[in-house]
């Protein structure tokens, strides 16, 4: 038998009890169930709380497989409202890794001096572009002259 299924065979088994508990209650509301059962519950959610962590430690697969079994288990133990609050809530689930980012198969491939990295020109035979100025004070003056050369008809 699998851990998961175990868990979910606990789960179920728990709540049975929750759910008879409150039938009884509802059947009866000045009669109050007996605390051996309320006993047996709380064993049974501080349990599975124990086993539910202990199957996540195993890693992020498992995590996502037992995402049902934590829902059911928050939903049982409100059902039993303050009768369960001597039980710790179960922590968030634990975050897969990131995955790792591709890998870019430009950066790997080619080199600065490839064909592909050099900027395309209409005239093959044309003199390689002159490089623009990375001062903002240069580009700007280089703009300024741009605009005023043009003529405005």
């Amino acid at each position: 038998m699998t851990d998961l299924t175990r868990i979910t065979q606990q789960s179920s088994r728990v709540l049975s009890l929750v759910l008879e508990r409150q039938r009884l209650v509802s059947l009866s509301p000045g009669v109050s169930p007996p605390s051996s059962q309320l006993n047996q519950i709380l064993r049974g959610l501080s349990q599975l709380r124990a086993s539910i962590l202990e199957q996540e430690s195993l890693g992020p697969d498992e995590s996502e497989l037992l995402k049902p079994l934590r829902q059911q288990w928050t939903r049982m133990k409100n059902m039993l409202g303050e009768e369960a609050a001597s039980i710790d809530d179960l922590p968030p689930p634990p975050q897969p890794p990131p995955p790792p980012p591709p890998k870019s198969p430009l950066l790997t491939t080619y080199s600065g001096n490839d064909p592909i990295d050099t900027p395309y020109t209409d005239d093959p035979d044309s003199p390689p572009p002159r490089d623009t100025p990375h001062d903002p004070h240069e580009m700007i003056g280089l703009q300024q002259q741009m605009i005023e050369g043009m003529s405005y008809t």
